[in-house]
C-alpha cells in the first residue's frame, strides 16, 4: 500500500518536473554556481562550454558529473506511463541533467540511507514534519554557490513552514560556518544547520559537486526532485516549488499522509577515517575528496635493467623471469574474491616493459578499435604523476584486445581524451583462465613528461577493471588496485593510490 502512495506521489512529481521555471535565486557576488572536490568553482558558462564539449547539452556521461544512474523500470511501474498519459521514451522518465552524485530520482531515500546521521546540530534539528516535503542540501563553507543559497533555502523554509522542512548539512565544522564570508543572518535561521566533518550522508550518496540537493515527498520519503539547486535551466525555484506544495496540500487533505517522519536523523561522532575522507578548504590547506588526511606507507618496486629487450606479442617468454613482480592486488570494494591479478616489469636504455598476468572466471572484452569503448570492459591500467598534485597525471587503460583508452588528466577527473601517450605499444592475449597484456613505453616520453626523478623513480599507480556481463550488458564486478587508499568507495583517479618505481640502473 505505502508503494502504492508514493507512485501516486510520483505521478504529480513527474507532471512537476514537466512545468518547471528558470528563476535565479539572488545572492552574494560570485557568479559561480558549483563547486567541485578539488575547489574548482565553475560558472555557468564555463559548464555550458563543458557540456558542450561532450556534444549533448542535456546529458553529460564524464563520471566527474554524473553520479550512478537509477532509471524507473517501466516494465514494473506501467501506472507511471499511464497516468502522465506520455510515451515510455519520454525524458521525464529518466535523469538527464547533470546531477554529480547518484542519482536517487524516484527511489525511497530510507531504502538507499536508512538514517541520516549528522555530528552536530548548530539550529535546532527538523520537529513535526510528518506530512510535510523535505529538503537536505549538502554544503561547505569554501564553496561560493553553497553559500549563496544559504539566503535562499532561509527564504522557502519561512515562507513554506506549513509545507517544508529544510535541512542543510555543512562538511565544515562550527567555526568554519560563524566566520565564513558573505552576508549571512546566522542568528534568525529558520531551517535546521547542522555539521558533519566525516560527510556520511554525502559520501553515501557519493556527492562530487556541491550545492547539492534533494527534495523528499512525504509517503516514503521518495526524491521527487534532485541535483544543483541553481543549475542553470534546472533551478529549484518558487514556482516548482509550489506545484509540489499544492499536491501535498490535497493528498494530506485526504489523510494520505502517515503520521511519522519517514526520514530519520541522528546524532553520532564520525571516525577519524571518516572524517579523512571530506574536502578541506582553509586557506591553502586542502584536501582532495576521498583522500585520507594521511598517505599509506608508500609501495616501491625496483624494476630491473637488462641489455635486451622483450617482443611485445603478449607471450611470456622465458625473458619475463628475470623481472620483478607485482601481485599484491586487492579488491577493498568487494565482498567477493579477488582473482589473481599479477604484473612483472623490466626496463632497459630505451623502454619500461610491463607484463600483466589477469585471472578472469568473467571475461567481458568489447574489442573495438574506439578507444572509450574501453570504459566497458576487462583491462588493467597504469597511471603516472608528478610530486605536484596541480600538474597532469597521465593514463593508459589497456584491455588484452583492441584499442587502448590513454589520455591525461588533473585531480579531480578533468579528462583529455584527445590526448595520447606518445609510443606506447601493447599486445594481449585470451587465454584458458583470464588474459595477459604486454606493454612497452618509452622512457624518453617519460622523461619528457617530467615522470622521472633525479632519484631515478616513478611514481605509478596500477590497476585492473573486472567486469561481467548482466542482462542488460557488461557491469562493473570488482575495482582492483595495487595501493588500497584506505576509502569506503571505489576511486582511482586520486593522488593516494600510487606506489613508486625505481628504475635500476
Amino acid at each position: 500500500m505505502k508503494r502504492l502512495l508514493f507512485a501516486v506521489g510520483l505521478v504529480f512529481g513527474a507532471l512537476v518536473l514537466l512545468g518547471c521555471a528558470r528563476v535565479s535565486a539572488e545572492g552574494e557576488g560570485d557568479d559561480a554556481v558549483v563547486c567541485l572536490p578539488d575547489g574548482t568553482c565553475l560558472t555557468a558558462e564555463e559548464l555550458a562550454a563543458r557540456q558542450n564539449a561532450e556534444g549533448d547539452e542535456d546529458q553529460v556521461n564524464d563520471p566527474a558529473f554524473v553520479g550512478e544512474k537509477r532509471e524507473v523500470d517501466l516494465s514494473t511501474q506501467p501506472w507511471l506511463v499511464e497516468s502522465v498519459n506520455l510515451p515510455a521514451n519520454h525524458p521525464v522518465f529518466k535523469r538527464e541533467k547533470i546531477v554529480w552524485a547518484d542519482s536517487l530520482l524516484w527511489a525511497a531515500l530510507p531504502d538507499v540511507v536508512p538514517t541520516v546521521e549528522v555530528e552536530k546540530w548548530l539550529t535546532d534539528p527538523p520537529k513535526d514534519y510528518a506530512g510535510k516535503y523535505l529538503l537536505i542540501e549538502v554544503w561547505a563553507t569554501w564553496c561560493p554557490p553553497c553559500r549563496r543559497s544559504l539566503n535562499y533555502l532561509n527564504y522557502i523554509a519561512g515562507k513554506y513552514k506549513d509545507d517544508l522542512a529544510v535541512v542543510a548539512i555543512c562538511e565544515m565544522d562550527e567555526e568554519a560556518i560563524r566566520n565564513m564570508p558573505g552576508d549571512h543572518d546566522m542568528e534568525h535561521i529558520n531551517y535546521s544547520l547542522a555539521v558533519d566533518t566525516g560527510r556520511r550522508f554525502a559520501n553515501a550518496i557519493h556527492v562530487t559537486g556541491i550545492p547539492h540537493v534533494i527534495l523528499l515527498e512525504p509517503m516514503l520519503g521518495g526524491v521527487v526532485w534532485e541535483g544543483m539547486p541553481t543549475l542553470p535551466g534546472y533551478e529549484l525555484d518558487g514556482d516548482t516549488l509550489e506545484k509540489f506544495f499544492a499536491i501535498g496540500r490535497r493528498l494530506r487533505e485526504q489523510g494520505r499522509f502517515p503520521g511519522e517522519p519517514q526520514v530519520t536523523f541522528t546524532v553520532s561522532e564520525p571516525t577519524e577515517q571518516q572524517r579523512a575522507t571530506r574536502r578541506h578548504h582553509d586557506g591553502d590547506s586542502k584536501d582532495t575528496l576521498g583522500m585520507p588526511s594521511q598517505e599509506p606507507e608508500e609501495k616501491q618496486v625496483e624494476v630491473p635493467c637488462l641489455d635486451q629487450a622483450p617482443e611485445i606479442d603478449g607471450a611470456a617468454e622465458p625473458l619475463w623471469e628475470k623481472a620483478a613482480e607485482i601481485t599484491d592486488f586487492s579488491a577493498p570494494w568487494s565482498d567477493l574474491p579477488c582473482e589473481p591479478t599479477s604484473v612483472k616489469l623490466l626496463r632497459d636504455d630505451e623502454n619500461l616493459y610491463m607484463f600483466w598476468t589477469v585471472e578472469d572466471s568473467t571475461p567481458t572484452f568489447a574489442d573495438s578499435q574506439e578507444k572509450l569503448d574501453v570504459v566497458n570492459e576487462d583491462r588493467v591500467e597504469f597511471f603516472f604523476r608528478t610530486n605536484d598534485t596541480d600538474d597532469y597525471y597521465y593514463c593508459a587503460e589497456v584491455p588484452p584486445k583492441g584499442a587502448a583508452l590513454d589520455y591525461r588528466a588533473k585531480f579531480f577527473r578533468k579528462f583529455d581524451y584527445d590526448w595520447s601517450l606518445p609510443g606506447l605499444i601493447h599486445a594481449g592475449r585470451i587465454t584458458d583462465t583470464g588474459y595477459t597484456v604486454e606493454v612497452a613505453l618509452p622512457l624518453s616520453t617519460l622523461r619528457s613528461l617530467g615522470l622521472v626523478g633525479e632519484d631515478q623513480s616513478v611514481i605509478t599507480g596500477f590497476f585492473r577493471a573486472d567486469f561481467t556481463t548482466g542482462g542488460d550488458g557488461p557491469e562493473v564486478k570488482q575495482w582492483i588496485p595495487w595501493v588500497d587508499p584506505d576509502l569506503d568507495h571505489a576511486e582511482f583517479h586520486i593522488p593516494s593510490v600510487y606506489g613508486r618505481l625505481i628504475l635500476k640502473k
